[in-house]
């Protein structure tokens, strides 16, 4: 049990069942919490894994709630919701901790008193959690200057995500000790209480409507519109809800795919994701669920009010007729209903696409000698979601999405199959040619032919032959005048 650390003029030890009054939701979660951080070791690793730390066998977790600084000024009330410190033997990495439960938000102001009062007393990071959602711990849901982030790095978790990677941790049945498995039940029984505060994201924000209206009315959007940043911001809190719940439906870590400078820069990702929706009426984002065939993309068209989820797959090579790569495709989804899914063949070059519909692909079997003159190179198989009502309401556009993508994954992504191909296969030896190293029973014969001096393996090394073509050095007739003697 660790001792309250000197610098630190009150606190408590954080406690599995602290003596917290129930209105004080938010220091409550974040007691049990922190305490489980510290006794389940798993757990810890696979958390402070997510912001960088190693954990080692020999480390060892501390934590402490209601935190009061012995330094803090004199007319500051700030009380942080716990402090995080992490030993590991040749050094130390600490951290507070502010902890908002139900509908509250983190308060930029206040982050950034806590900043600077990590920075006075040697602390690391501060670590926010609420029920907001960003797409990585180094991002956060409030707007930080990066001179204020130099005082200490500032990382933030969601409710879920906690949630979240204790479940996954329980599925793989990975922690070996009963005792702190069964803290690691009572803690997910704990967060999956309606009582505690922790949600989901449920609904888009008021400016969802604002942006409908425009569109619908012909107008056009600015990407430096307030209604365009609030629906963007909107967007990628709900992705990285939506990425969450499927990791819960398949039991693996499903993740947001990003580009290096949208995963190390959240505001050039929401810039350039305003630029799309302002330019291209376009909501985007792309899933990546582990051993699956392809990627998952999700396009929500604010102009045609519409949710498509579709995967792309390249069509098999060795297969050289059009109707031999749609049978391969058509094969894998047997057993898909074909309720609003759709097929885009991908031609070469510059062939326009063909969409079709997965029924009439599978009983009409059309044909596509008039669209192109060669065989498809990919396929791309998709849902397409055309309720326009409820994709017009604030929480009725969440209930779709979060339903078409796990359905589509139900079935067609887990029966997809990426092609690959087949690895090469060395050249049958002709029955003309014999073995080299097999004894020659003529050898032993005695006339003109067994006269002959054997070829230097040497020489033929040095000199070797090609194995294919014109073999021009036997063509070449050397003039008697070019011969040495």
């Amino acid at each position: 049990m660790g001792t309250l650390p000197a610098y630190l003029k009150s606190g408590e030890i954080a406690r599995l069942i602290p003596v917290i009054a129930d209105t004080r939701r938010e220091q409550r979660a974040a007691s049990v919490f922190l305490s489980i951080l510290s006794a389940v070791p798993d757990y810890a690793e696979r958390l402070l894994g997510s912001l960088g730390l190693r954990i080692g066998k020999r480390t060892t977790i501390n934590s402490f709630t209601e935190v009061v600084f012995g330094n803090r000024s004199s007319d500051q009330n700030d009380r942080p919701d716990g402090l995080l410190i992490v030993d590991r033997g040749h050094s130390s990495w600490s951290a507070l901790i502010e902890a908002k439960i139900g509908n509250a938000q983190i308060d930029q102001a206040q982050v950034e008193r806590y900043l600077n009062l990590a920075r006075t007393n040697a602390v690391d990071a501060v670590i926010t959690i609420s029920n907001q959602f960003v797409t990585r711990p180094d991002h956060s849901p409030i707007a930080v200057s990066k001179a204020i982030r130099k005082k200490a790095a500032l990382y933030h978790w969601s409710w879920k995500f906690l949630l979240t990677e204790a479940i996954l941790l329980q599925s793989k049945a990975a922690i070996r000790d009963p005792d702190q498995a069964f803290l690691l039940r009572e803690f997910i029984r704990f967060l999956s209480h309606g009582s505690i505060g922790v949600s989901g994201f449920t609904q888009m924000p008021a400016a969802w409507r604002n942006i409908g209206t425009q569109l619908q009315s012909g107008a056009s959007l600015s990407r430096n519109s307030k209604d365009v940043i609030e629906v963007v911001n909107g967007w990628h809190q709900e992705i990285r809800d939506l990425t969450l719940r499927m990791s819960h439906h398949l039991s693996v870590d499903v993740d947001i795919k990003l580009s290096r400078t949208h995963a190390a820069d959240a505001a050039q990702r929401l810039k350039d994701d305003c630029e799309s929706l302002a330019d291209k009426n376009l909501l985007h984002a792309v899933l990546q669920v582990p051993d699956a065939a392809a990627d998952i993309g999700i396009f929500a068209d604010l102009k045609t009010r519409t949710i498509r989820v579709g995967m792309e797959i390249d069509a098999p090579q060795e297969r050289k007729r059009t109707p031999a790569r749609i049978n391969w495709l058509l094969r894998q989804l047997k057993e898909t209903q074909p309720d609003n899914l759709f097929v885009r063949i991908i031609w070469p070059s510059r062939a326009k696409d063909t969409v079709c519909s997965l029924s009439d692909l599978r009983e009409e079997r059309p044909d596509f000698s008039a669209d192109s003159s060669q065989a498809p190179r990919a396929f791309e198989v998709f849902h397409l979601t055309t309720d326009a009502r409820r994709f017009s309401g604030r929480r009725t556009f969440i209930e779709e999405l979060e339903s078409a993508v796990p359905n589509f994954y139900r079935s067609v992504g887990q029966y997809l199959q990426a092609w690959r191909p087949k690895p090469p296969k060395p050249p049958e030896k002709a029955d003309s040619q014999p073995d080299a190293d097999a004894e020659d029973p003529e050898s032993n014969k005695k006339g003109p032919e067994s006269n002959k001096q054997k070829p230097d393996p040497a020489a033929q090394a040095a000199d070797p032959q090609p194995l294919a073509g014109n073999r021009h050095t036997a063509l070449l007739d050397i003039p008697p005048f070019l011969v040495r003697t």
